[in-house]
Protein backbone atom coordinates (compact mmCIF):
# COMPACT_ATOMS: atom_id res chain seq x y z
CA UNK A 1 0.00 0.00 0.00
CA UNK A 2 1.35 3.15 -1.09
CA UNK A 3 1.33 6.33 1.62
CA UNK A 4 2.53 8.95 -0.80
CA UNK A 5 0.01 12.18 -0.25
CA UNK A 6 -2.78 13.55 -2.71
CA UNK A 7 -0.93 16.30 -4.97
CA UNK A 8 2.46 14.77 -4.46
CA UNK A 9 5.00 15.38 -7.17
CA UNK A 10 6.00 12.88 -10.27
CA UNK A 11 9.57 12.44 -8.54
CA UNK A 12 7.86 11.60 -5.11
CA UNK A 13 5.73 9.16 -6.50
CA UNK A 14 7.79 7.24 -8.25
CA UNK A 15 10.25 6.84 -5.30
CA UNK A 16 7.63 5.79 -3.46
CA UNK A 17 7.09 3.17 -5.71
CA UNK A 18 10.23 1.65 -5.44
CA UNK A 19 9.92 -1.56 -3.79
CA UNK A 20 6.05 -1.97 -4.93
CA UNK A 21 6.27 -2.65 -8.40
CA UNK A 22 5.81 -5.92 -9.45
CA UNK A 23 6.31 -5.90 -13.69
CA UNK A 24 6.96 -3.08 -15.93
CA UNK A 25 6.24 -2.94 -19.73
CA UNK A 26 6.24 -0.33 -22.37
CA UNK A 27 3.32 0.10 -25.48
CA UNK A 28 4.10 1.67 -28.88
CA UNK A 29 1.63 2.42 -31.21
CA UNK A 30 2.04 3.38 -35.35
CA UNK A 31 -0.28 5.05 -36.95
CA UNK A 32 -0.80 6.79 -40.13
CA UNK A 33 -2.78 10.07 -41.76
CA UNK A 34 -5.69 9.53 -43.62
Amino acid sequence: KLVTEPGADKATLLKDMQGHILAQGQLVGVYERK
